[in-house]
């Protein structure tokens, strides 16, 4: 991919035309480019991430899922983090660390009275149960109802 006039992303067709980026098929040879496929965030990190980050990712979340199982505060396992790496983890890395891609609102539930529950114990105002919610479900919480 090159970008012309650091404006148009424009993509390279075998037979060399140079074709925007959201062209599908070729205007010279004809050719059709494969259907893009959207993937869920990780997988998107995943392929983008170092190694090293990488493993970091993976850290995190299973700090996440350890956190949930035990009933800890999610902020637990950002301690860890950064307790282990000098620094923490950026907030898109806990996006469906405990309930995956496509979580049902049952799911979404029983995070929001855990969530609940701990704030209730720890004195926390409801921006911090929304602020946690928001790292699990990203704007899955739009078709949450409760």
């Amino acid at each position: 991919m090159k970008i012309k006039n650091e404006i148009h992303l424009i993509q390279n067709c075998g037979c060399g035309a140079y074709l925007y980026g959201f062209q599908m098929r070729c205007t010279d040879c004809n050719y059709k480019f494969p259907e893009l496929v959207k993937l869920p965030l990780v997988q998107q990190l995943e392929h983008l991430l170092s190694e090293e980050d990488n493993q970091r990712l993976a850290f995190y979340r299973s700090k996440l899922q350890l956190s949930y199982q035990n009933n800890y505060a999610p902020g637990w396992a950002a301690m860890v983090f950064q307790e282990t790496y000098g620094h923490f983890p950026p907030d898109d890395w806990a996006r469906g660390a405990l309930f995956g891609n496509e979580p049902t609102n049952q799911q979404k539930a029983t995070y929001y009275k855990y969530l609940n529950e701990l704030a209730k114990q720890r004195q926390k105002p409801t921006s911090w149960i929304n602020r946690y919610l928001t790292f699990e479900f990203g704007n899955l919480l739009k078709h949450t109802p409760f």
